[in-house]
């Protein structure tokens, strides 16, 4: 499968997986599916993408009662601090800036090789980004988020 993740067990190539995480839409969040046997698993990196940038980070500037994130972690994007901005350059160099710190984590681990994300407004108050992750066989996932 293209973008599984592996780990290596005792010799043996384990593939990794996550409870699925579906994003709906940015009022709602995310959904899960139960399935016969319990929650819906994913082996994608699909899951991990959803939680890295949807995760609000805890922003380091901010007043204690402004902060978000969970306190105890690293994990998120700080995309959060610059929802509501105007939609200028600047806003979407840092929406990228912020999803590529948010997948770093991807790359220091040895997930991929390579991140590479483009965003840009498609209408007032809509952002189209797109993300491409290179793995380690060289071949590329692909996700699209539209936002609003």
């Amino acid at each position: 499968m293209v973008g599984q993740r592996i780990a290596l067990v005792n010799n043996l190539v384990v593939a990794m997986s996550d409870i699925k995480t579906v994003f709906t839409d940015i009022t709602s969040g995310t959904a899960y599916n139960i399935t016969d046997v319990g929650l819906e698993e994913d082996t994608s990196l699909a899951t991990a993408v959803i939680i890295s940038l949807f995760t609000d980070k805890r922003d380091p500037q901010a007043l204690p009662e402004d902060a978000r994130g969970w306190w105890c972690s690293d994990i998120g994007s700080l995309r959060w601090t610059i929802n509501r901005s105007k939609q200028t350059n600047e806003v979407l160099q840092k929406f990228i800036q912020y999803d590529t710190q948010a997948l770093e984590w991807m790359h220091e681990t040895g997930l991929v090789k390579d991140i590479f994300i483009s965003a840009r407004w498609v209408s007032p108050g809509v952002l189209d980004e797109r993300i491409n992750l290179t793995l380690i066989n060289n071949s590329v996932v692909n996700f699209s988020i539209s936002e609003s």
